[in-house]
């Protein structure tokens, strides 16, 4: 990852250069490797890299296009760029780098905004037009990587980390959003385009904005909703080799680097496959990591051991006690920028702390549960289904009957019968206010949104870009 943060001011007042800098190195565990500004009248953007691809010089960033008029900081990967550069190639031959930052860049200067639409990646980046005196910014589809801003009347702010925009931006509110609290109490983390404070605003994932002399203008490029299937039936086995192949070549795609690779590994299916086929696409053992835990009956690591050995990994293994976990927690201050409500975050930042000492990038099977349905409450749906064959009036009076039974699940059961559809009953399931809710802010059940408009928010701010 690497850490991009900006400024722009459509009054012709002067960048603050020293703030720039400061801001920009508050971003340096994001980026260690390398840091770099640019400032113009208008404009000033900073970026700390970690480089994965082309670690020489020639990446640095903030770069310029060939004909000087676009500037542009990127975090992220392009995993098709070698695709996309061999499309821009039949224009020029004067590359300076092997990055995808320049891809990028060349990327916009021919297509425009379209050019997001033939990136395959996860990504956030800012793109300063110098002749328009215009900044464009775009987050990618699934919202992977972050990308924070503020907005006055004359100024606009950005970057990979909230707690930075103070740097830039002076007397910052922090007014709580009471609508970002309610979707954190429903969700467990507040979905973009909201932050925990008013003044900062999240760009959500598969958007692009553009802020110039006309104000900010926020659009989307891209909808899973619009995707359709083919139409076309096809036999099981058919489907299975084309999922292989489509799992194959993204795991293929994201060991593209110029630093070592590893990869996390529990010993479940997702990440035992992404192991296994990490394996086929390199000559070396593949370094795997995972965490254990000092009582047995949480302890799952002989697992990832059994797969270890199977595959021929070079694996390592870290156990933690309850003072290992409760010294990481003055840490999540530092390293997380919102709340959330995940206690997986524990081995998470624990185990990424052990690969960082053996690799720069690291794959994981985060998402094939989603994707697949894996986790046990997706059968609450099937559970669920015909009781939503059902008219209100009549779920009601069942919820009421349901009700009546002293175990707390049936009571959540009469809970979720009681809301709009079976996607929003799914929703207050998982959700934080079937507890807490009424304690917190008493009206939130009945003012919160809607379960559709849930269940696609839900969809577009998964972490680690998932969707269901």
């Amino acid at each position: 990852m690497c850490g991009i943060v900006g400024i722009t001011k459509t009054d012709n007042t002067p960048i603050d250069v020293d703030a720039l800098r400061r801001s920009t190195d508050m971003l340096a565990k994001r980026g260690p490797d390398d840091s770099g500004i640019w400032v113009e009248e208008g404009a000033g953007l900073g970026h700390r890299r970690l480089s994965v691809l082309d670690t020489t010089s020639a990446g640095h960033q903030p770069m310029l296009s060939e004909n000087k008029r676009f500037v542009i900081v990127f975090n992220g990967e392009v995993y098709n760029f070698r695709e996309l550069r061999k499309q821009l190639e039949l224009d020029t031959s004067s590359w300076r780098s092997d990055s995808d930052t320049e891809v990028v860049l060349r990327a916009y200067s021919k297509w425009g905004v379209d050019c997001l639409k033939r990136f395959h990646g996860m990504f956030a980046f800012a793109i300063w037009d110098r002749k328009e005196k215009a900044l464009f910014a775009a987050r990618d589809r699934m919202g992977v990587k972050p990308f924070y801003y503020t907005h006055a009347e004359k100024s606009f702010a950005f970057a990979s980390r909230p707690g930075v925009l103070p740097a830039l931006f002076q007397h910052l509110s922090r007014e709580i959003d009471e609508q970002a609290m309610r979707f954190y109490l429903e969700l467990g983390y507040i979905p973009a385009p909201y932050y925990i404070y008013k003044s900062i605003r999240k760009l959500p994932p598969a958007h692009y904005l553009v802020i110039d002399g006309n104000g900010l203008s926020i659009h989307r490029y891209w909808d899973f909703r619009h995707i359709k299937p083919d139409g076309a039936v096809k036999p099981e086995e058919e489907l299975i080799e084309e999922l292989d192949e489509l799992v194959s070549r993204c795991v293929q795609s994201r060991m593209i680097s110029d630093v070592p690779v590893g990869a996390f590994l529990s010993g479940g299916i997702d990440s035992s496959l992404v192991v296994a086929l990490m394996n086929k696409y390199t000559s070396m053992p593949v370094k795997t990591f995972t965490i254990g835990f000092a009582e047995e009956k949480y302890d799952e690591s002989r697992y990832a051991q059994e797969v270890a050995d199977y595959l021929g990994t070079e694996h390592y293994c870290e156990r933690l006690n309850v003072d290992d976990l409760l010294q990481l927690i003055p840490v999540f201050f530092e390293e997380y920028d919102e709340p959330f409500f995940d206690s997986s975050a524990f081995p998470t930042m624990a185990v990424s702390r052990l690969a960082r000492q053996h690799v720069t990038v690291s794959l994981s099977g985060d998402g094939g549960d989603e994707l697949f349905g894996g986790y046990h409450y997706y059968k609450i749906v099937k559970w669920l289904k015909p009781f939503f064959q059902l008219n209100e009036s009549t779920r009601r009076h069942i919820a009421a009957l349901i009700n009546l039974a002293p175990h707390h699940n049936f009571k959540l059961l009469a809970g979720a019968l009681k809301r709009k559809d079976i996607i929003e009953a799914f929703s207050f399931s998982r959700s934080i206010l079937k507890d807490f809710g009424s304690i917190f802010m008493p009206d939130m059940v009945e003012k919160t949104m809607s379960g559709y408009e849930l269940f696609f928010l839900t969809a577009q701010s998964f972490p680690q870009g998932l969707h269901p």
